[in-house]
């Protein structure tokens, strides 16, 4: 929000959309004045909102000295949801993402491989971790099923099934059912076990959903228990988490060393970002 602010301040300040020269030499003092005089309507204007939304995505207002300091498509969407909760707040119409968010950065070719590495050591070493399991399976399902966290959401414990001849888990998938691999179909079943006492412990019918929390949380002001379904928010909140470490394992190489790259290079970690994660996925490594 203290960007929208400073914005509508410059705008008051130059009477025009300001250049990125005119953001960096104009006077603290001056623009602190005029800040303390826009008025929440002015931030809701759908003409404010319709130059702010892509002239902050090109990170010009961005504290961060990094070149591409808030350009990622997380801080163009958190600028609209605070826009749009503001115009809740005060009974406006709801503000739109006006201009197209910024494309993700090129996906890794070798994410896959280094997917089925993560695969592999994790079902290595189990944990009492509970996000850790689930992360597992999530990862199994990633390899089967390269899909978007709202698409992962809608799975229920229908779409898998017992493959009679294999003994192995099979996933339903856009493209029909797909036999897991020996790590990922124990990953998969490990994670149903916890799945099954998370749900069991809550008072009336049991969700179907495949996903469901590991601990209670907040949200929207009320707490809910472990065992209801993920949202797709709180499943991309998990990833990023549990991934951060199990990078750290990944780049120690203790356990099970990284693919090679290309030239011979380390292969680099898993992405934070889920959607990064899904096209690499899509795209993979084109060298053998």
């Amino acid at each position: 929000m203290q960007q929208a602010l400073t914005a509508a301040a410059l705008f008051r300040l130059y009477q025009h959309v300001p250049e990125p020269e005119q953001v960096a030499d104009t006077d603290p003092d001056a623009l602190a004045a005029e800040t303390a005089k826009v008025q929440v309507g002015e931030l809701l204007d759908p003409a404010f909102t319709a130059w702010f939304l892509p002239w902050a995505a090109t990170g010009v207002l961005a504290a961060n000295p990094k070149a591409d300091a808030g350009q990622s498509t997380a801080s163009a969407r958190a600028r609209a949801v605070a826009l749009r909760a503001l115009a809740r707040e005060h009974g406006h119409e709801q503000v739109e993402h006006t201009h197209e968010v910024p494309l993700p950065r090129p996906p890794t070719p070798v994410t896959a491989r280094v997917l089925n590495v993560a695969v592999q050591l994790i079902a290595e070493r189990p944990s009492a971790n509970l996000a850790r399991t689930r992360l597992g399976a999530l990862l199994v399902v990633m390899l089967s099923y390269p899909a978007r966290p709202w698409q992962l959401c809608q799975l229920t414990t229908d779409d898998l099934r017992m493959d009679g001849e294999s003994q192995r888990l099979e996933l339903a998938g856009p493209d029909g059912w797909a036999l897991l691999s020996p790590s990922g179909s124990q990953l998969m079943a490990d994670w149903l076990r916890v799945r099954e006492e998370l749900v069991n412990a809550l008072t009336g019918a049991a969700p179907k959903e495949l996903w469901v929390a590991v601990r209670s949380h907040q949200a929207d002001g009320r707490v809910r228990p472990a065992g209801l379904p993920l949202h797709p928010r709180g499943l991309e909140r998990s990833y990023v988490t549990h991934v951060r470490n199990l990078n750290v394992e990944l780049a120690s190489g203790v356990h099970t060393p990284l693919p090679a790259g290309r030239g011979g290079a380390p292969a680099p970690r898993l992405p934070l970002s889920w959607e990064l994660l899904r096209r690499s996925i899509h795209h993979p490594d084109p060298t053998p």
